[in-house]
């Protein structure tokens, strides 16, 4: 096998009949090539070099060095290298800048009144609720919080205690023609939706229900006063579905006095 080696800088123009040729060593055992070293044959300092071989196992040989041929198509890619190891972790980039405000969200729904630290009680001791306003001589408005609602109880001391809702009323209003099923309630003579009702035929209190919608006033076949009577009115008037409020509140009996003092 004769291996052809491309060293187009070496061609030799100064050796006469060597002219555009490169020296090469060719192992006489192998065939092996190697490029002729260069050597000083007359022991002058850079000067009479001549290419030169170990004798006893090359030979020194001459090529035409020929110009350069066309480059060779590419040869198939090899296969993907193994991944390499990861890179150290970068710097923290810098903060970006701070976003826009966003828009204004809902005002939330008003929430229960606020209390200080009186409180109104029977002449047993017993705990009607946080004072809110002493309304007139022997009436106070109070707020408990065992009572569903917007809790505002009247508490009269004249002539004897007892408990009143701040709206009063006595009719309930029925979609069926005879007084039973779902109770209703409208909201005239200062009854609002989020009050305490009693009624005063029945010494019962009742709330709110908001698990269940409203009806029309134009939806009542009865109402309940006293007694149950037909009912027929047209006025597109809101009524409000209401439950009774059971808390041993109401059934507790009141003694005198009552009184306001701080809360204990």
């Amino acid at each position: 096998m004769v291996m052809l080696i491309a060293v187009p800088c070496l061609a030799f123009d100064g050796y006469q009949g060597h002219e555009g040729q490169i020296p090469l060593c060719l192992n006489k055992k192998t065939g092996a090539l190697r490029v002729a070293p260069m050597k000083d044959i007359r022991g002058t300092k850079n000067k009479d070099h001549e290419p030169y071989c170990n004798t006893k196992t090359e030979t020194l040989i001459w090529v035409n060095a020929g110009m350069q041929g066309p480059a060779g198509p590419a040869g198939p890619a090899g296969p993907a290298g193994s991944q390499g190891i990861q890179g150290v972790k970068g710097d923290t980039g810098n903060q970006g800048i701070q976003g826009v405000q966003g828009p204004k969200g809902d005002t939330g729904s008003q929430g229960p009144p606020g209390v200080g630290n009186l409180g109104v009680y029977d002449g047993s001791g017993f705990f009607l609720g946080y004072l809110l306003r002493a309304d007139e001589p022997g009436f106070f408005e109070v707020f408990n919080p065992v009572i569903p609602g917007r809790l505002l109880i009247g508490v009269s001391d004249w002539p004897n205690p007892r408990l009143q809702a701040s709206c009063n009323d006595t009719t309930h209003f029925f979609t069926s023609g005879d007084c039973t099923g779902q109770p209703y309630a409208d909201a005239i003579g200062g009854c609002n939706p989020s009050d305490v009702e009693s009624v005063t035929l029945t010494n019962k209190f009742y709330v709110i229900d908001p698990q269940l919608p409203t009806v029309s006033l134009s939806d009542a076949k009865s109402i309940l006063y006293g007694v149950c009577q037909a009912f027929s009115n047209s006025w597109p008037e809101a009524l409000f579905p209401i439950k009774e409020v059971a808390v041993p509140l109401f059934n507790q009996t009141l003694q005198h006095p009552i009184v306001v003092r701080p809360i204990q």
